[in-house]
């Protein structure tokens, strides 16, 4: 899984180097969150599991818990958000991954935040993490660059979009692109891959543009692709998490997934709607759902 997640990441940020507007990044991206969907199943789940791989059924079981490190879920959250992948990017929001290993600092507070929106828990604590992580009297060199013109630019465009104002967001969004680009491409810095694609500004943009605000996409930072997505997403009418088309059974509730109409909605709404606390296990559920998707408790 590992080869497969280095494989297509690389892949997605070459092919935007070439073509931000190619529909094959958006697959790419796709199948990075698969991946790393099925290594934090590797590191952290109990039992096997069968996951959506490459558009087929796989099952993946339990193995090194040392196989996900906290860039590399960082990386997997950002690509599923980025390429519109709701079912995928709830299961790694849900992953227990604590450490930030192999991160530089703030880059795992960011998409942990990202990671709360989905799951409906706020995400105040981790955007101050990532805030107080960029503080340049704590840090020099690449890390400290990185931290004040990738990490701090990205902050602020998930707080406006959080805000919902059109305006500042685009601002917000704009500068972050400018920054980002300026960064990778200084001086000893244009050959870096990791340069020709900011996920987690591409997961933004798709977060942004269900929401209906503004979004313009920089060739320097988010490929266009993202913006031409299906923004439709199918959620489990019994518990309200999203699911992949090609599940019988929810993940979450274990519901037949053919037994009812799913609900159809998009990445905003789901987003934007309310939770409430299971009454039994205190999970955070969306207010439309009949059952927790945790302990399944009657939420009616």
């Amino acid at each position: 899984m590992a080869a497969v997640f280095q494989a297509a990441l690389q892949a997605a940020r070459w092919t935007m180097r070439v073509d931000s507007a190619d529909p094959s990044i958006v697959e790419l991206l796709r199948t990075v969150g698969e991946a790393a969907d099925a290594m934090a199943v590797v590191a952290t789940a109990r039992e096997p599991r069968v996951i959506s791989l490459r558009g087929s059924l796989t099952t993946v079981s339990p193995g090194s818990s040392t196989l996900l490190d906290g860039l590399t879920w960082a990386i997997g959250l950002w690509a599923a958000t980025a390429s519109g992948d709701s079912a995928v990017a709830v299961r790694l929001a849900r992953a227990q991954i604590t450490g930030a290993s192999a991160a530089v600092p703030g880059e795992f507070n960011l998409a942990a935040a990202m990671g709360a929106w989905w799951t409906g828990r706020s995400i105040g604590p981790p955007l101050i993490e990532a805030l107080r992580s960029t503080d340049p009297q704590t840090s020099t060199g690449f890390v400290r660059d990185y931290g004040l013109n990738v990490v701090a630019p990205a902050v602020a465009v998930i707080r406006e979009l959080a805000g919902g104002r059109d305006g500042a967001f685009f601002d917000a969004f704009r500068d972050a692109q400018t920054l980002f680009g300026s960064f990778w491409f200084a001086e000893g810095r244009g050959d870096a891959s990791d340069g020709f694609l900011s996920l987690p500004l591409a997961g933004l943009a798709q977060v942004a543009r269900s929401f209906g605000l503004t979004v313009h996409a920089s060739s320097q930072a988010v490929p266009a692709a993202v913006l031409d997505v299906p923004v439709t997403t199918l959620c489990c009418a019994v518990c309200y998490q999203p699911f992949k088309d090609s599940e019988a059974t929810c993940q979450w509730c274990a519901a037949d997934l053919g037994a009812d109409a799913p609900i159809e909605t998009t990445i905003g709404q789901l987003l934007g709607q309310p939770s409430q606390p299971c009454p039994v296990c205190g999970q955070p559920c969306r207010l439309n759902a009949l059952w927790c998707w945790n302990c399944t408790t009657s939420l009616r």
